[in-house]
């Protein structure tokens, strides 16, 4: 009697096993084997255990040696009684290192004596083009995360991950730790996180401990269980100079790092392929945090978080080369904070970075979104507003106005106010974006002369239009 049981086995792609009696005649063994399209079964006792192998390579042997036929031979005559066998956790890479060790190619997976599988080398080449198909659409995968991600401000970068990390790894749960203070806030860690319930302090302690020997699937840490998450669990060490190392840290011996949870069930193929996954993603952070922390220091200004003057004169130049092929306008305003001496004077210039820091709040709270403010030099501010005529400029810088005269204070609540001059792109090949901030600037010291907290449209060039 033939039979074929259920299949338990975690090892890979296994088959389930096609078993026959030891004192069945071969000939039913070769008809079974035909029947079901494999080499080998699995001879078994009369109480179901295991007791060898039987493969075509027998069968054929037993016909042309003995000069007996099938029918006169048992299938306990020719069967291999001395097993190989594997267990059903036994990875598929394990397996195939035994059989190239025994110089055999079916592999039975065995439970308790009870034979739960078969592996054949037919079954390891099937395994090993599907993980290199599994790794070749990780590759282009990520190759999409890369060139969707390439983003120069950190904050827009983090962002960008929230939504692409877990469409690449299937994590229900993130969290991504800076230990380096040069992408830190106030020398705290900074943390990106979706659905992560650990708090900064149980992802400090983490960023404290010893960093994986190898970055890929893990066990779901206790802290992480007693904060109920659950799923597959995988880290990645950010240690790479990109990230700062250990230089910087808040605690010595701090590393950054990329937590997910929640991940589909990890078997050892997926593993492989989840490895690859996070050495590629490695790279690219440590590109794209490069040159976030790059763009930090040319184009964001430390003190307001608005970008700098360098970035606004690239920014200026795009726009009037922009505006020069599609005939659309623009508009500059320049900003200053009033009687800003007196107040660094006054309260000391600590009070007066502070007045800055409030500004840069606002402006980037405030500011259209397409709008650009920069920190021109000072506490002078300067808004650039694409595609924007001076009867849309004047209602939106005058909002910003109002708003720094609510919410600017100085010491003791007093208000502080700000002086705004506009000025509207002339529509003139030699009207560049330098000399449109030139005529703003001089619209603000016109609003000074006229008593501050106010508004001034500086006079048009004098030219026709091209």
């Amino acid at each position: 009697m033939t039979t074929r049981t259920g299949l338990s086995s975690k090892a890979g792609p296994v088959r389930p096993v096609l078993t026959i009696r030891d004192g069945d005649p071969v000939s039913k063994a070769a008809r079974s084997m035909q029947r079901n399209h494999v080499g080998s079964l699995i001879a078994v006792d009369e109480a179901g255990d295991m007791v060898g192998i039987l493969t075509e390579r027998d069968i054929l042997t037993c016909c042309t040696a003995r000069g007996k036929g099938p029918d006169e031979v048992r299938v306990a005559e020719v069967m291999t009684k001395d097993v190989v066998s594997v267990a059903p956790d036994t990875p598929i890479g394990v397996a195939d290192e035994v059989m190239a060790a025994h110089g055999i190619r079916h592999l039975p997976v065995v439970d308790n004596g009870r034979a739960v599988g078969m592996i054949s080398a037919r079954d390891v080449m099937a395994a090993r083009l599907g993980t290199a198909q599994a790794l070749k659409d990780a590759a282009e995968q990520i190759a999409l995360l890369s060139s969707s991600v390439r983003e120069p401000d950190l904050q827009d970068l983090l962002d960008r991950m929230a939504n692409e990390i877990p469409k690449v790894f299937g994590a229900k749960r993130w969290a991504l730790y800076l230990a380096s203070e040069d992408h830190a806030r106030d020398g705290e860690p900074l943390v990106q996180r979706m659905n992560c319930p650990c708090g900064v302090d149980e992802l400090s302690d983490q960023a404290g401990s010893v960093p994986p020997a190898s970055d890929g699937p893990t066990n779901l840490p206790e802290m992480c269980q007693r904060l109920g998450a659950t799923g597959g669990h995988a880290t990645m060490s950010l240690t790479q100079p990109a990230f700062g190392g250990e230089l910087g840290c808040r605690r010595e011996g701090d590393f950054s790092f990329l937590c997910m949870c929640g991940l589909p069930e990890v078997t050892e193929e997926s593993a492989e392929v989840l490895r690859y996954k996070l050495a590629l993603v490695a790279n690219i952070l440590t590109v794209n945090f490069a040159n976030a922390r790059l763009y930090k220091a040319a184009y964001r200004d430390p003190l307001t978080g608005l970008r700098a003057r360098r970035a606004l004169e690239e920014a200026l130049a795009n726009e009037h080369s922009r505006a020069l092929r599609h005939g659309l306008g623009f508009c500059v305003a320049m900003l200053d904070v009033d009687n800003f001496k007196s107040i660094n004077d006054t309260y000391g210039h600590a009070t007066g970075d502070d007045v800055l820091k409030q500004l840069g709040e606002v402006l980037r709270a405030g500011a259209r979104a397409h709008d650009i403010p920069a920190r021109h030099g000072g506490d002078e501010v300067a808004v650039l507003m694409p595609e924007t005529k001076l009867d849309g400029a004047l209602p939106a810088i005058e909002r910003l106005r109002l708003r720094l005269e609510h919410e600017l204070r100085a010491p003791g609540g007093r208000p502080v106010t700000v002086s705004c001059g506009i000025a509207e792109w002339s529509g003139l090949s030699d009207d560049t974006g330098a000399a449109v901030v030139r005529r703003a600037d001089e619209a603000l010291y016109e609003a000074k002369r006229k008593g501050r907290n106010r508004v001034v449209i500086a006079e048009p060039i004098p030219t026709v239009r091209l």
